[in-house]
């Protein structure tokens, strides 16, 4: 019934008669067993409107954050870490928060690892991806900051210094906009 209701609001969308919708959390177990195999409404709603590539985007008041990874092991979290998924990510953030009205977005890339690896010590995500995909979405023209550290980026982004975080994974991105939303 879940997946019924998503796909006919999708379709209301595409025929115009709805000018949005909006979703209720998923039993993404009683979901897979249904026989609808999807890790959450994102991966739902791409293949419905056949988008290729999608990111979750969550926002409450100017906490906008977007993701990396959503519904996956924490242990699968690094693997999902390419240059082209962080690019893909950074471009459709920035697009979004355009559409939200922010001339020039400055966008924040939360590290994977504490302290964004501390020059290899916990880890070489940041390095080795993070920070030349930032390079080159900057000498783009963005306004892409970062890695920042998981533990300091959202304090930032509450006090106004960036207008987006793109977290990693899903908990270091939902936890901070549901708990202040």
């Amino acid at each position: 019934f879940a997946y019924l209701a998503v796909e006919q609001g999708v379709r209301l969308a595409q025929e115009r008669k709805v000018g949005a919708i909006v979703t209720a959390p998923l039993n993404k177990e009683a979901l897979n067993k249904a026989g609808y195999h999807y890790a959450g409404h994102t991966e739902m709603l791409a293949t419905l409107t056949g988008v290729k590539g999608s990111v979750m985007l969550l926002a409450h008041g100017n906490m906008r954050v977007s993701h990396v990874s959503t519904h996956v092991a924490l242990e699968d979290v690094p693997k999902r870490l390419t240059p082209e998924r962080l690019r893909l990510v950074l471009d459709l953030t920035h697009e979004a928060v355009l559409h939200l009205g922010v001339s020039e977005p400055r966008i924040a890339v939360a590290a994977l690892n504490p302290h964004a690896g501390e020059g290899g010590l916990f880890g070489r995500q940041d390095i080795d991806v993070s920070t030349p995909t930032i390079a080159q979405a900057v000498k783009d023209g963005m306004r892409v900051f970062g890695p920042v550290p998981g533990d300091t980026v959202f304090v930032k982004l509450r006090a106004g210094q960036y207008d987006a975080v793109v977290a990693m994974y899903h908990d270091q991105g939902h936890i901070p906009v549901k708990l202040l939303g």
